[in-house]
C-alpha cells in the first residue's frame, strides 16, 4: 500500500515540476548585468596564465633528525626501616556463639607499632645531562 501512495506522489509531483511554463522576456537592465558577468568571466577563463600555477613549487628540505637522550640523575639514598605507631580506631565485632547465633561487641581503639619501609633520599649526585646522539 505505501508503495503505491508513494510512487502516486512521486509522479503527481514530477508532473507538477516538468510541466512546462510560458516564456518570460526579463527586462533589459537585468540581461545587461547577466551579459556583463558571463563576458567577465569568459575573460577570466581565457586570460588564465597557467605557467605560474605549474612552476610553483614547494621546498621541502630534509635535515636528519638528532635524537635527544635525557640521563636522569641516578637516585642518591637508601631504605630504612621505622617504626611507627598508628592508631587502629574502634569498631563493632561479631562474635560467633554457635548455632547461627552472633553477638555485637564494640572494640575501643587502640594504637599500635608497625613497620615501614621508607627511602631517604639524599638528593642527587649530578645534575641532568643532554646527550646528543
Amino acid at each position: 500500500m505505501k508503495t503505491k501512495w508513494s510512487i502516486l506522489f512521486g509522479s503527481l509531483l514530477a508532473v507538477g515540476l516538468i510541466a512546462p511554463k510560458p516564456a518570460q522576456a526579463i527586462n533589459k537592465e537585468w540581461s545587461a548585468a547577466a551579459g556583463f558577468v558571463g563576458g567577465m568571466l569568459f575573460n577570466q577563463a581565457i586570460q588564465c596564465d597557467r605557467t605560474v600555477v605549474t612552476h610553483q613549487q614547494s621546498v621541502v628540505e630534509y635535515r636528519p633528525q638528532r635524537r635527544v637522550y635525557i640521563e636522569e640523575p641516578e637516585p642518591c639514598g637508601y631504605w630504612e626501616v621505622r617504626r611507627e605507631k598508628v592508631w587502629v580506631p574502634g569498631c563493632w565485632e561479631y562474635i560467633d556463639l554457635g548455632c547461627n547465633r552472633y553477638r555485637k561487641e564494640w572494640s575501643e581503639g587502640y594504637y599500635r607499632w608497625d613497620t615501614r619501609r621508607v627511602w631517604v633520599d639524599e638528593g642527587p649526585r649530578h645534575s641532568r645531562r643532554y646527550v646528543r646522539r
